[in-house]
């Protein structure tokens, strides 16, 4: 059965929270001073069970004692402090995959005693709770990658090395096209001022990031192609000007000559708002 918790008030008035759990067929409890000290050691009960919930959290005969050396999370918090050459937006991927999916469920295990069962379950919750493939696959590869810069400084061996993971249909990256039927009524509800860059997006197949950004000497107007070198990413610092996503995707694209003649190639940008700066796509979703 899945552990519970308990609320009551001590002797003394300060409110005690008691974890009731399941282990070798009879209930046991563990008291914590807070909520939140009761709901992670809940989380981990209902994660891990209960005998290896309680080796984690260091609790034997219903005492609590701290759990020594450096946990997971301050682990993977360390590496993200040091870590280089990437840019902001998977900084803040990395941060927020440790502030909601490692630190509430396997992020208090000490480095050391992370094991691969460990892993495993993890990545059964990620499953559980609506991950797609692709997500688990991306949170998977951030983990692991941590973990191999601690070998051997700090753990002997990576546990999330050769980890499997789930397989998706194939529907995960498939790309859903515009019917011509949508497309004509998406351009019809566009204004003038828009329509151009709707039509771009569509005729080129780029992505938005990579079309804001780019620039009137990118267009060969002569041979209808169009240079992919540069895109906008959007990251806790703010809008930043980078490479495109992966190698792969600088490149040289076809557009139809007859849609590149419609561009005005007067400013800095290839596409500009209205007051000639770069276009964004969350002004354009809210105002067009």
């Amino acid at each position: 059965s899945m552990a519970s918790i308990r609320q009551r008030t001590r002797g003394d008035g300060t409110p005690a929270f008691s974890v009731l759990y399941q282990i070798g067929g009879r209930q046991s409890s563990a008291t914590f001073d807070t909520a939140k000290e009761a709901e992670l050691f809940r989380d981990m009960c209902n994660l891990h069970g209960a005998p290896r919930a309680l080796e984690l959290a260091g609790i034997s005969d219903t005492k609590r004692s701290a759990p020594t050396g450096m946990t997971l999370t301050d682990s993977l918090t360390r590496h993200i402090d040091h870590v280089t050459g990437i840019q902001q937006k998977s900084i803040d991927d990395y941060r927020r995959y440790v502030r909601r999916d490692i630190a509430p469920t396997i992020g208090r295990i000490p480095l050391e005693a992370l094991t691969e069962d460990d892993i495993g379950k993890w990545v059964q919750h990620l499953e559980l709770t609506g991950n797609s493939p692709k997500t688990i696959k991306n949170k998977h590869g951030f983990l692991s990658g941590a973990l191999s810069k601690a070998v051997p400084r700090f753990i002997a061996a990576n546990p999330a090395a050769g980890r499997r993971l789930p397989r998706g249909d194939g529907d995960d990256d498939e790309i859903r096209m515009l019917t011509v039927d949508e497309f004509d009524r998406l351009l019809e509800a566009t204004t003038d001022y828009w329509k151009p860059l709707m039509e771009f997006l569509v005729k080129s197949g780029m992505r938005w990031g990579e079309v804001s950004a780019l620039k009137p000497g990118d267009v060969d107007r002569t041979h209808g192609t169009v240079k992919v070198r540069r895109a906008w990413k959007y990251s806790s610092r703010g809008y930043e000007i980078g490479p495109p996503k992966t190698k792969r995707s600088r490149r040289t694209v076809a557009v139809p000559k007859v849609m590149l003649d419609k561009l005005d190639y007067s400013q800095e940008w290839l596409f500009v708002n209205r007051d000639g700066g770069p276009v964004r796509c969350q002004g354009l979703r809210r105002r067009v």
